[in-house]
């Protein structure tokens, strides 16, 4: 995967939200009196969409920009421009994906060096941890140069 800049005017921009929302409830049978549970979860997504010089492009997070926004947009095509990274040079504002964490990968890789001699359950656990781990500090690098580019990119010429 290598970065690419695009530079110039945004416009048609809009913002896609979802919410998922799981719900579970117990509830009373047959007049017994046994306690009641319920959880619930909320998972919440925004996405950005928008052209930069009529070419399309997205972020998977809202960002605040407006159509004729002079923006340099770093990122990576994949059919549509994936946005990781904008510097919206009219409002000298910057945006980009958050770093995503690697403690879960780290917790695995402890508790695989803790159960290794149980059936071979600690060497996959260890064997994933570090697998994952990689590919996050991959994109994590991603980010940080998509940041850099955008930081150290000219204004783009009017015109």
């Amino acid at each position: 995967m290598s970065l690419t800049t695009v530079t110039g005017k945004v416009s048609g921009v809009r913002v896609d939200s979802s919410v998922t929302v799981n719900t579970s409830v117990t509830v009373n049978q047959n007049g017994y009196s046994n306690p009641s549970s319920s959880s619930s979860q909320t998972v919440k997504k925004d996405t950005t969409y928008f052209r930069v010089d009529n070419k399309p492009a997205y972020m998977s997070v809202a960002i605040n920009i407006t159509n004729d926004d002079s923006v340099t947009v770093a990122g990576v095509q994949q059919g549509e421009f994936e946005a990781i990274a904008v510097n919206n040079h009219t409002t000298k504002t910057m945006y980009w994906m958050p770093e995503p964490s690697t403690v879960p990968e780290i917790i695995y890789i402890v508790i695989g060096v803790f159960t290794r001699g149980i059936y071979g359950i600690g060497w996959l656990l260890i064997g994933g941890g570090i697998l994952f781990l990689v590919n996050k500090k991959k994109r994590i690098k991603l980010i940080k140069d998509a940041r850099a580019l955008v930081q150290n990119a000219p204004l783009p010429a009017k015109g």
